[in-house]
């Protein structure tokens, strides 16, 4: 059977009980509040890190991209080139035979 307890010293026992459980719940929230405080420090300075990274990825696209766009013009430029070079090509050829065969009519007659 149960012992015989004075009631008075049930609510001292209920008291430090409750005592006990009030500063449990009091350290893990300490703890869950500085590992929070971690938490948000940790993400904050991987922000700032990653941050500073994106930045210059960004920056560093923007200059590709800068590139590609000059690229791209210069390549037409040298397409035109080109292309203004083998018809000037084909008329100095179309030239040297109407010459060639003018000579040939030259010396025939001659």
């Amino acid at each position: 059977m149960g012992r015989y307890v004075p009631e008075n010293s049930v609510d001292q026992a209920a008291a430090a009980v409750e005592g006990e459980i009030r500063q449990f719940v009091r350290q893990g929230s300490e703890k869950d509040a500085a590992a929070g405080e971690s938490a948000e420090n940790l993400s904050l300075r991987i922000q700032r890190v990653t941050a500073a990274s994106m930045k210059e990825i960004d920056r560093i696209v923007l200059q590709l991209q800068d590139v590609r766009e000059v690229l791209l013009s210069q390549g037409e430029h040298v397409r035109q080139d080109v292309s203004s070079y083998a018809s000037l090509n084909y008329a100095a050829m179309a030239a040297m035979k109407v010459i060639g065969e003018n000579l040939k009519q030259w010396r025939q007659t001659r």
